[in-house]
């Protein structure tokens, strides 16, 4: 406890007993040590000697009158604004400026009507909706693979016109879906049936209509049974029908939409620089692809001469036949190799040939460098993650094995930073993930600290009476004071005997406190809306247990010195905190009260209520 008698020699000079600071002094006596499980009389924070107040919390002169007029004119008209409010307490007025604003809309809230069809709405990032995202690629690639293999003179199959039918009833469903997918709408999501089917039509809908009519009217076209068409099938069908399959390809309009709702679900960064190499890979498959296609069918529509052509020749002199496999594969061939440094023996035997040749070539000049530098910049990223994670796990094998330490608590060790790299890609972001929100103005990231932190604050009395008392003294503390703290399941957040220097709320997850020295497992359950440690802004003290996290915690922090720097700048606020901390070290003084640990809110809200309206 070196740390804490420093700093209690320098914030309260006058005399004190000699044991108050004593590291050999257990931190109250706990009648824990004699068996029991809860402390008799924990009336002290070191050894023998009561608990002591911070400087500025011993009451002395009477508040500013000009502070004290300025809160009754705000009290005035507050009890204008709410009729029937005679007189302001926090017993008498449980609303507070950011609980009467629950009907103000947040990052991340759902606008939502309440009609009918409310209920079939899907939210953009709901698993039902990833999963026919999901889908959705699936289907696309289909459309993307056979809608240039249509210039190739294949035969149908069972399982291709399944596949064809199949995909085109998808899109169907697909277009009757997105009237009731919600939307992000300046970091809100639109959720009310008429304004997402409005989105829908004045977005995608022209351009879906269009497409899938094309799919039906090529499967009409195939259909015998139709007069109609029989008639079409007498002149030059077949193109017609090609032609309403190749609208299908502007569908890759869409696999950008796609695919960013698809890398939501990716945490880990490791996966998402590895999807991007994939996704690269991808590009280059379908162009290559598309291309010969496109390479074929060139051939085929200018006939004689042409690269098919003088291939089947020279095949049929080997006495080999050409198949449509043979050629696609040809066609593929010849294709990468005008994206690569790379050749091959079919040459373009035309003018028209030889200039789609050309055009393929400045066109895979542009593609192949851009795809080589995106390939090149992941993998690096990849490289150098792996060869950090690598160098600091040979350096902890390295110190583990110089130091002698023991097997039990290595793999203890290992198993920890193994959970971690996973662990911390899940949990929330925090402000310090965020390095650009450093660059907003002083008053944007006093307003964003206030709306992030005061929903938490205000669990407790006292920061929802001054959120009403003193908002501007309530703006600072979230601005000053207020931090965000993440804790893996077991790392620890305090222990025995060390000096309190903050108060926590926990947002999120589940921590465990043992009492004193306790080395048992069972002990004090800390769960989420909980706050710990309020003595660390009145009392110089230690801590009284160990607090271990015993799932993935998320917490708002209240630095215990920031609080005590905005405190000192109001006057009125300060003064009603001066009687509050006098009656917090009272009560901390009754038997079976941990200082640590939440106190009875009933006593808090009377506390609090003494100290401002007393």
């Amino acid at each position: 406890c070196e740390d804490v008698h420093k700093e209690a020699h320098k914030a309260v000079p006058q005399k004190r007993p000699a044991s108050l600071f004593d590291d050999e002094v257990a931190v109250g006596r706990l009648s824990g040590e004699s068996g029991q499980t809860t402390p008799s009389r924990l009336s002290l924070s070191f050894g023998t000697a009561a608990p002591q107040l911070y400087p500025i919390w011993l009451l002395g002169g009477e508040p500013p009158m000009a502070s004290r007029t300025e809160v009754q004119g705000m009290m005035r008209r507050m009890s204008s604004n709410f009729p029937g409010l005679r007189a302001m307490s926090l017993k008498a007025l449980k609303l507070s400026p950011y609980r009467s604003q629950r009907s103000v809309m947040r990052a991340g809230d759902s606008l939502r009507d309440g009609t009918f069809c409310q209920g079939l709405v899907l939210s953009p990032a709901s698993g039902k909706r990833m999963l026919w995202d999901l889908i959705s690629l699936a289907a696309l690639a289909h459309d993307i693979f056979w809608v240039p293999m249509l210039v190739f003179p294949m035969k149908s199959s069972g399982v291709v016109n399944f596949l064809h039918w199949g995909t085109s009833t998808f899109w169907v469903l697909d277009m009757a879906l997105n009237f009731l997918t919600g939307f992000y709408k300046e970091n809100v999501v639109e959720m009310r049936p008429k304004h997402t089917a409005k989105r829908y039509i004045q977005t995608w809908f022209a351009f879906d209509f269009v497409i899938i009519s094309s799919d039906w009217l090529a499967h009409l076209a195939e259909l015998e049974t139709w007069s109609i068409v029989i008639a079409l099938r007498a002149g030059k069908s077949v193109r017609l029908i090609r032609f309403f399959r190749m609208l299908g390809l502007f569908r890759l309009a869409r696999a950008p939409t796609l695919l960013s709702r698809c890398s939501e679900l990716l945490a880990v960064e490791d996966i998402r620089s590895f999807m991007g190499l994939i996704q690269l890979m991808l590009v280059v498959l379908i162009v290559n692809h598309s291309v010969a296609c496109m390479w074929y069918g060139i051939a085929v529509l200018k006939g004689s001469p042409s690269w098919v052509a003088a291939l089947e020749r020279e095949e049929e002199a080997r006495g080999r036949q050409t198949s449509v496999a043979y050629l696609y594969w040809t066609a593929l061939h010849w294709s990468v190799t005008q994206f690569t440094p790379g050749s091959m023996e079919v040459v373009p035997r035309n003018a028209v040939e030889r200039a789609f040749a050309t055009c393929t070539l400045l066109t895979g000049l542009v593609i192949f460098s851009s795809v080589v530098s995106g390939m090149t910049s992941a993998m690096s990223k990849i490289r150098e993650r792996r060869a950090e994670q690598t160098t600091q796990m040979f350096g902890l094998r390295r110190y583990l094995r110089e130091h002698r330490v023991s097997m039990g608590l290595g793999n203890q060790i290992f198993t920890v930073l193994r959970n971690r790299r996973f662990t911390t890609s899940r949990r929330r972001l925090h402000e310090n993930d965020i390095p650009i929100l450093q660059t907003l103005s002083e008053a944007v990231l006093r307003d964003l600290h206030t709306e992030t932190y005061m929903p938490c604050l205000y669990r407790h009395p006292l920061f929802s009476h001054m959120s009403v008392s003193d908002l501007a003294c309530a703006r600072n503390i979230c601005h000053r004071a207020a931090s965000q703290q993440w804790l893996m399941e077991g790392q620890n957040l305090f222990s025995f005997g060390q000096a309190s220097r903050a108060m926590y709320f926990v947002v999120a997850g589940e921590l465990t406190y043992l009492v004193g020295r306790q080395e048992r497992t069972e002990g004090i359950r800390v769960t989420a809306a909980t706050f710990i440690g309020e003595g660390a802004l009145w009392l110089i003290v230690a801590h009284q247990g160990r607090l271990d996290a015993t799932a993935n915690s998320d917490l708002v922090r209240i630095d215990a010195e920031g609080f005590r720097h905005v405190i000192e700048s109001t006057a009125y606020t300060h003064y009603c905190l001066r009687r509050y901390a006098q009656d917090f070290l009272f009560h901390i003084e009754q038997p079976g009260v941990l200082y640590d640990l939440a106190s009875n809110s009933e006593a808090i809200e009377d506390m609090v209520q003494r100290a401002f309206d007393g």
